[in-house]
Protein backbone atom coordinates (compact mmCIF):
# COMPACT_ATOMS: atom_id res chain seq x y z
CA UNK A 1 0.00 0.00 0.00
CA UNK A 2 1.20 3.13 -1.22
CA UNK A 3 0.71 6.59 1.57
CA UNK A 4 1.80 9.99 1.86
CA UNK A 5 3.84 10.10 -1.86
CA UNK A 6 4.40 13.21 -3.09
CA UNK A 7 5.81 13.44 -6.31
CA UNK A 8 6.98 16.63 -8.82
CA UNK A 9 9.03 15.56 -11.74
CA UNK A 10 10.13 18.34 -14.47
CA UNK A 11 10.28 17.72 -18.34
CA UNK A 12 13.01 15.11 -19.54
CA UNK A 13 13.75 14.05 -16.13
CA UNK A 14 14.59 10.68 -14.76
CA UNK A 15 13.14 8.87 -11.90
CA UNK A 16 14.56 5.68 -10.17
CA UNK A 17 13.24 3.79 -7.51
CA UNK A 18 15.12 1.59 -4.72
CA UNK A 19 13.96 0.06 -1.59
CA UNK A 20 13.23 -3.32 -0.25
CA UNK A 21 11.00 -5.72 -1.08
CA UNK A 22 7.05 -5.04 -0.75
CA UNK A 23 7.62 -1.17 -0.38
CA UNK A 24 5.82 -0.28 -3.29
CA UNK A 25 8.10 0.68 -5.75
CA UNK A 26 6.29 -1.67 -8.74
CA UNK A 27 2.75 -0.80 -7.60
CA UNK A 28 3.95 3.24 -7.84
CA UNK A 29 5.74 2.70 -11.09
CA UNK A 30 2.20 0.80 -12.37
CA UNK A 31 0.42 4.19 -11.33
CA UNK A 32 2.47 6.45 -12.98
CA UNK A 33 2.65 4.84 -16.02
CA UNK A 34 -1.01 3.84 -16.33
CA UNK A 35 -0.56 0.46 -16.32
CA UNK A 36 -3.02 0.61 -12.64
CA UNK A 37 -5.26 2.81 -11.13
CA UNK A 38 -5.43 3.98 -7.60
CA UNK A 39 -8.07 3.02 -5.45
CA UNK A 40 -7.65 6.49 -3.54
CA UNK A 41 -5.99 9.89 -3.95
CA UNK A 42 -4.85 11.34 -7.25
CA UNK A 43 -2.40 10.70 -9.63
CA UNK A 44 -1.29 13.78 -12.47
CA UNK A 45 0.41 13.12 -15.54
CA UNK A 46 0.95 15.97 -18.13
CA UNK A 47 2.46 14.35 -21.00
CA UNK A 48 4.19 11.12 -21.74
CA UNK A 49 5.50 8.75 -19.25
CA UNK A 50 7.31 5.41 -20.20
CA UNK A 51 8.76 3.13 -17.36
CA UNK A 52 10.59 0.00 -17.31
CA UNK A 53 8.29 -2.94 -15.17
CA UNK A 54 9.42 -6.29 -14.04
CA UNK A 55 13.45 -5.47 -15.59
CA UNK A 56 14.50 -8.58 -13.79
CA UNK A 57 14.89 -10.64 -17.27
CA UNK A 58 17.27 -10.28 -19.89
CA UNK A 59 19.77 -8.25 -18.08
CA UNK A 60 23.79 -8.59 -18.81
CA UNK A 61 25.33 -8.05 -16.16
CA UNK A 62 28.60 -7.32 -18.30
CA UNK A 63 26.93 -3.82 -19.57
CA UNK A 64 26.16 -0.70 -17.93
CA UNK A 65 22.10 0.11 -16.82
CA UNK A 66 22.08 2.73 -19.74
CA UNK A 67 23.58 -0.19 -22.31
CA UNK A 68 20.76 -2.92 -21.22
CA UNK A 69 17.78 -0.83 -21.56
Amino acid sequence: MLKDINLTLEPGATLGLIGINGSGKSTLLKVISRCMYQTAGRCEIHGRVGALLEVRGGINPTLSGRENI
